[in-house]
Parts: C-alpha cells; structure tokens; sequence
C-alpha cells in the first residue's frame, strides 16, 4: 500500500485508503508514494470551491398595493437563508401599461388597472414572490361621494356634516376640501366654486 501525503491540509484531508475529504476553498495536492523503496510517486492536485447555496424562500415587504395614477411603491425582497450564495434578483411586471417596476423593485403606477409586480431569484432555485398592485385615478378634489364629478351632492353631504346629520369618518377625509382639519362653510364655498368653474 502507498502512502499518502497532502499538501494543504486546511483543503483537504486523505486516510490511508486514499480517500479524499473536502475541508474547505483552495488549492491542495494529494500524493500517493510508494513503500517498497523504489519512492515512486503520482500527485493529483485539488481544487476545492465554496458550497453552493441556493435560495430556499423568496418574500416580499407586500403583497397587495393600491396606488393612485403617478405614485411609487418600493417593494423589498427577503431572499433566505443568509448564506445564500447569489441573492441577486429580477423584478417584472405583468401589465407595463398600469405600473412598472425598476431594479431595485421600484414601482410606479401609470394608469388605472391592475398589474402583478414578481421577484424572482437568480440562482438556480428560481423561486418567485408577488404583489398584486391596483391602480386607480386620484379622486377629484372636492368629489366628496366619489362619483367621478362635484356636483351639489357633494355640497349636501358636507352641509349635513357641519350640521351633525352625517360623519366625516365616512368619507375618509374628502369632505375636508381645504385640508385645514376642520369642516366648515369654507368647505362648501371651495365646492360651490368648483361647481361654478371659479377653482
């Protein structure tokens, strides 16, 4: 039986059968030299890389999103576990026509509709994650109902706010036209001017 030999045994180890055990990246040389004094001898030399780690989940910060037409929404991925070894990814979207997506997972909403924003991984477990994005139009200014238009119902109803017969809750903040944190008669004179072309 030959005897073996290593050179770099931070790399790698062999027994005295040959067999050779990866221990960690580099370069070592393995040599098998012959006992029965004639000192022959055969190397093979090693290279040993780092462990792959491939991806095992993909998550994303949301998976549904509403944004009006204009606004941005910066989605985060979550690529697990830690040691992955390429955490890289690559953003889509399925509808370019209501939001798009950047690079770095940047979305923007274009117009009306609804589009899928994916995140898939780069290494070869191609695992994916996905938000559902809604795209609406910004609602008028003063379209209190959200009926599409101002018109006198949108005046009544914030009468009868200021009267007590109706909530503000209910309308999430839309009856205060000004945005001064109070519904008042400044509310319905801004209403009464949209109405009447003067805003």
């Amino acid at each position: 039986c030959p005897t073996w030999t290593r050179f770099g045994s931070a790399v790698a180890t062999v027994d005295a059968n040959g067999l050779v055990t990866a221990v960690a990246p580099g370069n070592a040389t393995i040599t098998a030299t012959t006992n029965d004094g004639s000192n022959l001898s055969a190397s093979c030399t090693l290279t040993v890389n780092q462990p792959i780690v491939l991806a095992s989940s993909i998550t994303l910060n949301q998976t549904t999103a509403e944004l009006n037409e204009g606004e941005t929404l910066q989605l985060t991925a979550t690529v697990l576990p830690n040691e992955t070894t390429d955490k890289s990814v690559t953003w889509s979207t399925s509808n370019a026509a209501v939001a798009t997506v950047d690079s770095n997972g940047l979305v923007t909403a274009v117009a009306q509709g609804n589009a899928t924003i994916t995140v898939t991984t780069n290494d070869s477990s191609e695992l994916s994650a996905s938000c559902q994005v809604t795209v609406k139009k910004p609602a008028l200014l003063g379209d209190v109902n959200l009926d599409g238009k101002v018109d006198v119902t949108d005046v009544n109803i914030v009468v009868n706010i200021i009267l007590g017969k109706d909530q503000a809750a209910n309308y999430d903040g839309r009856a205060d036209v000004n945005n001064s944190d109070n519904i008042d008669v400044s509310d319905v004179n801004i209403l009464v001017n949209i109405i009447l072309g003067k805003n």
